[in-house]
Order: C-alpha cells, then sequence, then structure tokens
C-alpha cells in the first residue's frame, strides 16, 4: 500500500531529490536503496509482518528510513518521542506490544531503562550490510486493513490511548490532503515538527513522499530564523508547522528579511492560531498562515484552504471526502449556525482504542469519532471551534492529561490532594499548574524533580501553588471550572 505508492515516485523521478537535513540528502532512488537494505536487516532480525517495533528516532533521514521500512515489511511502526523519560517510552512500547526497538547510537541509556524483554535495535547497524535483491510493489507491505502504525492520544483515562492506523487508512488521509490542497511532485515541504507526531508524521513526511514532492527536514532544537532562511532558500511551497514556531518566527529579528513569496500554503494544526500570530505573518512577510484541523484518531480532517478575508478563526472545510457535523445535545445534527459537539467521519480515522471498550464507546458514536471539541458551522461549510469538552491541556500542540500529571505528584507521600490545570500562556498557548495539598513538609523543587524524573518536558507543571484544601461541590466532587475561573480572572 504505502510503500508500493513510493515506489511508483521512485519509478516516475529516480534523481529527483526526495529527503534533505542540513547534513544529508537522498534521491528517490538513494532513499529507496536505504530502505531496502534495512528491510533486509529487519529480516535478519527476525521481524514478522505483524511484529510491533518501536521507532526511538529524533527527526532525521533515519526515522524516514526506519517508517518506510517497517511499511514495506509488513511490520506496525510505534512512533516514540525521544524527549520522554524513560517510564513513557516503556509505557509506548510495552503496551504496544513492541518485540524490538530501533533507536540510534547516540541515544541516550536512561531512555531505554524501561525497556526490559524489548529487542534493542541500533540503526546504523540494521541498514549496514550487504545490498539486498532490489524490492518490487508486488511483494512489498500487507493487505491494507493490516496494522500499520500505533499512535497514543491524550485523553482522559490518566494514560494515553493506543490506535491502530492501516495502511489503507494512512492512504486515505494522503488522498484527502493531496486532494484539498492540490499537492503536487513540484512541492517543497518544510518540516519542523516532529515527525513521531501525526502532524509531521501525514501532513509533512507521507505527504512530500507520496507525492513524489521534496521533504525538507530540520534536527535538533526549533530555531525561528533557520526555518525562515530554509523557507526562502530551499523554495519551499508548503509549510506545516504549529503556532508557537509561527509566532517566534514573525517576532525573530531579521538583518535581511527573508523572502517568502514562493511559499504557497503555511497551516498550524495542534492548538488554536492565534490573530495577532496571523497579523503579524501578513505584516512581516505578506503571507496569510492557514488553520488545519485534526487528531491523532482521524489525521487531518479539515483546513482553511481559501483563507478568505474574516475566516481567520475558522479551521475552513472539511477535506474531500470527509463529513464533520455539529451534535446537539440529543445527538442530533444542529442547525446551521447552533453550538454544539464536533463530530467526524472519515476513511481514514480508526475505529477504536485499543483494548479499551468504555473509552472506544465514548468516543466513538454511530460512526463518528467524538473529539471533545465544541464548535459551530456556517452556511459556507467552515467549521468553527469554540472550546473544548475534554480536560486536556494544549502545551505548543502537545496534549497534556492533567489526570496523568496528577497521579504521578499523588505519588509523593506528603501530597494528599492535586489537581493540575491549564493556564494561559504567551508563548505556547498553555502552560501546565498544578495546586497541590500537603499533609507535611513538601516543597516546589521535590515536585519538580518528580515531573522531570518521569515526564516529557511539556507536562512538567510551570507552576505550583500549595493551599490549604481545594474548592470541592457539596458532594465532594472537585470544581475544576471554580480553579480555572480563578486563573481567568488573574489573566
Amino acid at each position: 500500500m504505502i510503500f508500493p505508492r513510493f515506489l511508483d515516485c521512485v519509478a516516475r523521478t529516480p534523481d529527483k531529490l526526495a529527503l534533505m537535513t542540513g547534513r544529508e540528502s537522498l534521491t528517490y532512488a538513494g532513499l529507496q536503496n536505504r530502505v531496502e537494505h534495512a528491510v533486509a536487516g529487519l529480516q535478519a532480525l527476525g521481524v514478522q509482518p505483524g511484529d510491533a517495533v518501536g521507532v526511538l528516532l529524533p527527526n532525521s533521514i533515519d526515522f524516514v528510513v526506519t517508517c518506510l521500512a517497517l511499511f514495506a515489511r509488513g511490520a506496525v511502526a510505534i512512533p516514540v518521542s525521544t524527549r520522554f523519560q524513560a517510564d513513557e517510552v516503556g509505557y509506548y512500547l510495552h503496551t504496544g506490544g513492541a518485540g524490538f526497538v530501533i533507536h540510534a547510537s547516540s541515544t541516550q541509556p536512561n531512555l531505554l531503562a524501561g525497556v526490559a524483554g524489548v529487542t534493542r535495535v541500533v540503526m546504523e547497524e540494521l541498514a549496514a550490510g550487504e545490498a539486498p535483491p532490489r524490492m518490487d510493489a508486488a511483494e512489498t507491505g500487507p493487505a491494507g486493513s493490516a496494522a500499520a502504525l500505533y499512535m497514543y492520544s491524550s485523553g482522559s483515562t490518566g494514560k494515553p490511548k493506543r490506535i491502530t492506523r492501516t495502511q489503507a487508512q494512512l492512504l486515505a488521509e494522503y488522498d484527502a490532503l493531496a486532494a484539498t490542497v492540490e499537492l503536487t511532485a513540484n512541492d517543497r515541504i518544510l518540516c519542523t515538527v516532529p515527525l513521531y507526531h501525526a502532524h509531521g508524521f501525514g501532513n509533512c513526511m507521507l505527504a512530500a513522499l507520496l507525492s513524489g514532492g521534496t521533504l525538507v527536514l530540520t534536527e535538533g532544537e526549533f530555531n525561528p530564523r533557520e526555518a525562515a532562511r530554509l523557507l526562502d532558500a530551499e523554495r519551499i511551497t508548503i509549510y506545516p508547522a504549529v503556532p508557537f514556531m509561527l509566532k517566534m518566527i514573525g517576532d525573530a529579528f531579521y538583518p535581511a528579511r527573508p523572502d517568502l513569496s514562493g511559499v504557497r500554503l503555511i497551516f498550524t494544526a495542534g492548538a488554536p492560531l492565534p490573530a495577532d500570530t496571523v497579523r503579524r505573518m501578513r505584516e512581516v512577510f505578506a503571507v496569510t498562515p492557514a488553520q488545519l484541523y485534526g487528531s491523532t484518531e482521524t489525521g487531518a480532517v479539515a483546513i482553511n484552504y481559501d483563507r478568505a478575508d474574516g475566516t481567520e478563526e475558522s479551521v475552513g472545510r472539511p477535506l474531500v471526502g470527509i463529513t464533520i457535523d455539529i451534535l446537539d445535545e440529543a445527538g442530533q445534527v444542529a442547525a446551521m449556525g447552533e453550538m454544539g459537539e464536533i463530530a467526524v467521519r472519515s476513511p481514514a480515522m480508526t475505529r477504536c482504542y485499543d483494548d479499551l471498550p468504555e473509552q472506544t464507546r465514548e468516543s466513538f458514536q454511530n460512526s463518528y469519532f467524538l473529539p471533545g471539541d465544541l464548535g459551530c458551522k456556517t452556511q459556507d461549510g467552515c467549521i468553527y471551534i469554540k472550546g473544548r469538552k475534554k480536560l486536556l491541556i494544549n502545551v505548543a500542540g502537545n496534549k497534556v492529561d492533567p489526570l496523568d500529571v496528577e497521579a504521578l505528584i499523588h505519588t509523593h507521600p506528603a501530597v494528599t490532594e492535586c489537581v493540575v490545570l491549564g493556564c494561559p500562556d504567551a508563548n505556547y498557548g498553555e502552560m501546565v499548574k498544578a495546586v497541590i495539598v500537603t499533609r507535611g513538609d513538601c516543597s516546589e523543587a521535590e515536585i519538580l524533580d518528580l515531573c522531570n524524573r518521569h515526564l516529557a518536558w511539556y507536562k512538567v507543571p510551570k507552576r505550583i501553588e500549595f493551599r490549604s484544601e481545594i474548592p470541592r461541590s457539596p458532594l465532594g466532587k472537585i470544581l475544576r471550572k471554580y480553579l480555572q475561573d480563578e486563573l481567568s480572572e488573574v489573566k
């Protein structure tokens, strides 16, 4: 499915640049050769079709090669952030049933401390060895209905929920995006977002390499001036980003302003795009960013591609072949312009949360997926997101389940109660705040040390407040809304 589609691009333009970083570049033929070496390495290790394999790699050519090789082999990729702590890496690999984890030789040993029973494979060794026989489309990959990718979605369960995407679903997502934004082999896509995230995986990597375009991939920490330089110097046509990246690009100082006139589409995902950021990008670079809407469960489902005046706050219309309805409290389609719960139907979406029947019943209803957002649809078909029905905190596009952070803080012996909330933040959209009640001595430094040892950076509270009690209702329910309203008043 996916690898044969990639091979079609190789056959059309084998010598065209497929992928480049600041250190290396590969043509389509060169990328195919690198992938085939990796497939041979997987076979030698005993990786079989259907086996789950962790991909603990940063943004790099190795990440792309590994995922394409796993798709060609018919195995299941589990992308894992290299910014996770060992507990989080272990959770993803063990709940995903990974028999192997592929990592770089430079991976810190402590990251792999929680992966007992999982075979560790150094990527540099996997791709080494003799050249394998050339693969063709007829002998690559599983049936489209077979699992291809395990990703994890934050929610209100206290732990990320595993979802399965098939190769057919991933291709359906690509086809919908390609038809809507008119992807062609002439497009050059800049990727500064993490490839392990659904946004980078689908809207950058697959969008470029299945259209026959070029993927320009940055490595390491995000640098706004370098991103702007690449947009100009590499003749980028499409730039999928997140809002805080555009804010940093717009606010940066440039001795000579980069020319972005060749960029036909900049869009963000993962968090609302502030109007101030849109205005700044217009003022500085004469470009109007669009908003894309989607989720880990569905992939991309809508985009404000037209960017017509007056629709900047909209996430636009559904992608080709996708339906988005607004449901009222009775679960019926609401009247035009009426507020309700957003519901998505897409051939690209997963159908359940793996091994979580209760959460599946809550979020997958009547062939819809309910992402937990509130919104409305206008007469012209544009979707407007107006709020959240669920508790998630959105830190620079990274979703944080407050119950997950609360559960960890509760392991401190002095903590009796804890509530985690999202606070407004000028750079990241939101930050994490913890309100804590203790039974004895407990310092902010102790809480931060606990969180830093077990959580990714964006989940660690940036504010900690100690109180004598947590506000509760007469029935004893924690009044999260009361605490959230306090934060709004402070803002």
